[in-house]
């Protein structure tokens, strides 16, 4: 399977939220309209209210929803009930201007405010915007310092040209593996492919016992608990063609 596309034929089966936060200007938005196929546009136009965003994207063949909010700029983190978008969010992509320093030098007590209204994950996007242009004003080094010294939440970095393209789609697929985990995306990703492998199986495979190839996708979570509580389930019950795949992709 290839890499992730923005469009499911099959429609989502999971969903995650995130939340876009950064100072104003710092290109949140050019973001979302690039990833939307919307021509970039070097002109600012401030974003009023919440600006809400859903993108179903073709994670290596599983339907996943995003809903984006790109609103939360300095003025919105004042607000008691923009604050609770924080506690609410999936994901987090917090975004600075590389050739701004000022939008950068506030990251650390940005990322002290999502641990403080109770961000539910360890991980947080940091955006570096406007790579295309000539002068930086924030350097490698100062961003590497921030990832280091951050010892609560694990920051992934990506610098961006929504003017360029560069960077944009790995900044929404990353916020799905964070948003709504990887364990759960493997796991589904399996799942499909004991699907496909059941579906290609002829009916006189799932003749004579054991656990059969229609059940098998809802049995092996099963196995796999009573198994790490020292209850294994035998192989003998498990279809013997299937027994190197399981290795394979378990």
């Amino acid at each position: 399977m290839g890499a992730a596309h923005k469009k499911s034929i099959e429609g989502p089966q999971l969903r995650a939220k995130c939340l876009i936060v950064g100072q104003l200007q710092v290109g949140k938005t050019s973001l979302v309209q690039r990833y939307n196929n919307e021509d970039f546009s070097s002109e600012y136009n401030p974003t009023l209210g919440c600006n809400l965003k859903s993108f179903t994207i073709d994670y290596y063949g599983l339907g996943v929803q995003l809903l984006v909010m790109d609103s939360l700029s300095d003025m919105d983190l004042q607000l008691e009930c923009r604050l609770k978008s924080i506690k609410n969010a999936d994901a987090i992509a917090l975004v600075f201007d590389l050739s701004n320093s000022t939008t950068f030098e506030d990251i650390p007590a940005k990322l002290d405010l999502f641990k403080k209204n109770e961000y539910r994950k360890k991980e947080v996007l940091l955006i570096g915007t406007k790579a295309d242009k000539e002068v930086r004003e924030v350097s490698a080094e100062e961003v590497n310092k921030v990832i280091e010294t951050e010892n609560d939440l694990k920051i992934f970095y990506i610098e961006t040209s929504a003017k360029n393209d560069l960077n944009v789609a790995p900044v929404f697929i990353k916020a799905i593996e964070i948003g709504v985990g990887y364990q759960a995306l493997n796991w589904e990703r399996r799942k499909y492919f004991l699907w496909v492998v059941k579906h290609m199986t002829p009916p006189a495979a799932e003749e004579g016992g054991g656990i059969h190839w229609a059940n098998l996708c809802e049995a092996i979570p099963s196995m796999i608990s009573k198994r790490n509580r020292r209850k294994e389930i035998p192989l003998y019950q498990i279809p013997i063609e299937l027994i190197p795949k399981i290795g394979e992709f378990l």
